[in-house]
């Protein structure tokens, strides 16, 4: 006999059904049998003692109608209704109605109502209503309710309703509602409702509703609803919802028909959607710079569709746009970062249409490109495409002409002068010429005057500094001689020019003073190297991760829409994380909203289930009463006379009443038979009957 003790309510309910069960049939068959009496059916139907099998042990209160019924009985107030029922029987306020009902019994307050139900029984408070129900029952409190319903349990308290429910249980407080569902169960607490449900299962809580859903289930805590949902699996505390729904890692969630989860805290939404592992995403290099992303080490993944049958996800919040924020970013704040570059490259556009200028000899900026085309300086008569080189070839046209100037010194006369005084005349002059050194107005040293100058030093050979040159006019038509002061001004310009240039383009441009050339910049976007600025600003376009699209999840980023498309690596779905709880309609909503969502309707469905479980429950213990009513009913024995007889039962908290009359024909050989019943369910059930001996 089980060990485990049955609650003092379960206790007292039971006792008050066994009562009132013995308190019905004693009060129908009271005219055939008394306390210590057993009524059988012998050769000559006879009834009384005289016909008890002499291995019957009678004890005080026990009461058997039926051919060999109540045999081998140890206890009391123990009531058998058929033949053979009742047989083998140790304990007390036992009650078997049916053929071969009830035998083999250890244990009290067990009742079972069908032919070969309730055999084999170890326990306390254990029924069986059904052909077959309740069998090889070793524990407290189970009930089967319908054909072959309830056998093979071991363990207290378990339900099954429905043909062939609740076979080959191990564990306490299981329950089965559907033909041959709950079928070879280890464990406590699960629940199965439909037909074929919560089948080869090993663990406990687990919750199964639809037909062949939570099937092959190792695990505990686990919820399939939905037709052959939740099954295969060995993990806990998973949520399968839809039909084919298939959650198979701990704490993963899939919601819709055939939708997947099968990573751990993975969540499945919408048919047809599948998760898969979630792809890390440290950092990136970006003009040269490592930077480190937030949300790096992804739990798991929330996949709202699946390859080739992706969904879009509308009406996201902003997102917080920091270096921490793992929030989702939604297609404005893309449209401002958009229009923020096309910014950036117009001020480039126009850096570079005045870079062009400044250069100018015919440089011309590429707005598409990026590039800008070398200028073309002709200097006397050859051509020079940076500014080093055309002012390398000034410098050396200078030094030829500052050579030709000193070759030039002792044919022309001209005043000079020396360096501590540069302005002062020499009293040195080649030729004839007036009185210490002076010119002659007109004429130098008596050499006619032309547009050639020449300088003259103090010994043949020798160059001539030009000091104290007035700044000369720079303008397109200036003939104005230029001092060095301007040429410095002039290359200093072009070298700030220069580097300005570089340090705009960034990412590792440099301006070089002795050459004049800028070197080219390397950017790095979305880990693809170019050197060119408008290529770079199309890749920023091209391959952000969130981009516009048209209805049908196509990406379009030159073309604003209302739609934007996640794209991950190879175009894949896109991990949103850090989600903010969903407050408007037309929020995002994260996986603990989902959960609390899931959770709440579950509850409202687990309650429903419950209440309709418990109404059938009390349908069939009114059903099973007006049975037992009919049944009770004695029928007319003595040729050409007719009996009314009136029955009434009572079990699981329902009770019934029955009205039959019968009729034995003049030969005796004919039996007819009409009975009627009803419940205090309000059902109402009719039966009629004929007989022939021979």
């Amino acid at each position: 006999m089980s060990d485990v003790q049955t609650p003092s309510h379960l206790r007292q309910r039971h006792s008050l059904q066994r009562s009132s069960l013995y308190l019905s049939l004693l009060a129908v068959l009271s005219p055939l049998a008394q306390a210590d009496s057993v009524s059988g059916f012998g050769t000559d139907n006879t009834y009384g003692a005289g016909a008890v099998d002499p291995e019957i042990t009678s004890n005080s209160g026990n009461s058997a109608y039926g051919f060999n019924a109540g045999a081998k009985v140890t206890g009391k107030h123990n009531t058998t209704v058929g033949s053979n029922a009742g047989v083998n029987v140790e304990g007390s306020f036992n009650s078997a109605v049916g053929r071969n009902a009830g035998s083999n019994v250890v244990g009290d307050n067990n009742t079972y109502a069908g032919n070969d139900s309730g055999n084999g029984v170890k326990g306390r408070g254990n029924t069986g209503f059904g052909i077959n129900a309740g069998r090889t029952v070793n524990g407290t409190g189970n009930s089967g309710l319908g054909a072959n319903a309830g056998q093979n349990i071991t363990g207290n308290f378990n339900s099954g309703a429905g043909n062939n429910a609740s076979n080959r249980v191990n564990g306490s407080f299981n329950s089965a509602n559907g033909a041959f569902s709950g079928w070879n169960v280890t464990g406590d607490t699960n629940t199965a409702t439909g037909a074929h449900a919560g089948k080869q299962v090993n663990g406990s809580s687990n919750f199964a509703a639809g037909f062949s859903a939570g099937n092959n289930v190792s695990g505990d805590n686990n919820i399939a609803i939905g037709r052959t949902s939740g099954s295969k699996i060995s993990a806990n505390d998973t949520v399968a919802i839809g039909t084919d729904a298939s959650a198979t890692a701990s704490d993963a969630v899939a919601l819709g028909n055939r939708a997947s989860a099968i990573n751990h805290n993975d969540v499945a939404l919408g048919a047809g959607s599948q998760t898969a592992a979630a792809q890390p995403t440290a950092g990136a290099v970006i003009d040269g710079n490592a930077y480190i992303y937030a949300g790096s080490k992804p739990a798991s993944v929330v996949s709202v569709g699946a390859q080739d049958a992706e969904r879009q996800i509308s009406n996201v919040a902003a997102g917080r746009i920091t270096g921490t924020s793992t929030d989702a970013i939604n297609g404005s704040q893309l449209f401002a970062t958009h229009q923020a570059v096309n910014l950036v490259g117009s001020r480039l556009n126009s850096l570079g249409g005045d870079i062009a200028n400044y250069f100018g000899a015919g440089a011309v900026y590429n707005p598409f490109t990026g590039n800008m085309s070398a200028p073309s300086y002709l200097i006397q008569g050859s051509n020079y495409n940076n500014v080093g080189d055309a002012f390398k070839a000034v410098n050396t046209t200078l030094t030829s002409l500052d050579t030709r100037i000193t070759d030039l010194r002792d044919k022309s006369p001209v005043q000079y002068s020396n360096p501590q005084t540069p302005t002062q005349a020499n009293p040195y002059a080649p030729g004839s010429g007036g009185a210490g050194g002076s010119s002659s107005a007109g004429s130098v040293n008596g050499i006619t005057p032309t547009q050639d100058v020449t300088l003259v030093g103090n010994a043949p050979g020798q160059p001539v500094s030009l000091h104290n040159v007035q700044d000369g006019v720079v303008a397109r038509d200036s003939k104005d001689a230029v001092n060095g002061g301007q040429l410095h001004q002039t290359r200093q310009h072009l070298h700030n020019q220069g580097n300005s240039v570089a340090n705009t383009l960034g990412a590792g441009s440099r301006y070089d003073a002795n050459t004049g050339k800028v070197s080219n910049p390397t950017y790095t976007v979305y880990g693809n190297n170019t050197s060119n600025v408008g290529e770079a600003i199309d890749k920023l376009q091209t391959g952000a991760p969130v981009q516009y699209s048209d209805a049908h999840g196509v990406a379009t980023p030159d073309v604003p829409s209302n739609d934007v498309t996640l794209s991950g690596r190879n175009s894949g779905p896109v991990a949103v994380h850090n989600v903010a709880p969903g407050i408007q309609g037309t929020d995002a909503v994260n996986v603990n909203q989902l959960h609390s969502a899931i959770r709440g309707g579950t509850q409202g469905q687990f309650d429903q289930i419950r209440s309709d479980v418990n109404n059938l429950r009390k349908d069939a213990m009114g059903a099973a009463a007006g049975a037992m009513a009919m049944a009770s009913m004695p029928q007319a024995y003595l040729p050409g006379r007719s009996m009314l007889a009136s029955g009434m039962a009572t079990t699981g908290g329902e009770a019934s009443m029955a009205v039959g009359l019968s009729t034995l024909s003049d030969n005796g050989k004919w039996v007819f038979k009409a009975n009627g019943s009803a419940d205090t369910r309000g059902q109402m059930g009719v039966g009629v009957g004929a007989g022939f001996h021979w």
